[in-house]
């Protein structure tokens, strides 16, 4: 699964930072940020076989923020 470049992505975080893949995205508002993720054939596959999706967040020991994952944009992007 990799970040991808997306119609309306206005800011990339971790451009500069190697230890970490660039994310475009796209401020919605002050509270969402919007971001896009290309799946491999095999993450496919998987998704597939378990119907389960494993999202890790670097918040370095911070409160969990909120988080809305899902496969139609509109649903964030409002």
């Amino acid at each position: 699964m990799e970040p991808v470049k997306f119609d309306g992505a206005d800011i990339t975080y971790a451009e500069n930072q190697p230890e970490y893949l660039p994310l475009p995205a796209k401020k919605v508002n002050d509270n969402t940020i919007l971001t896009c993720w290309e799946l491999s054939d095999q993450d496919i596959e998987m998704l597939k076989q378990t119907r389960k999706l494993w999202i890790g967040v670097m918040n370095f020991g911070l409160p969990l923020q909120p988080m809305l994952p899902s496969v139609n944009r509109e649903d964030i992007d409002k």
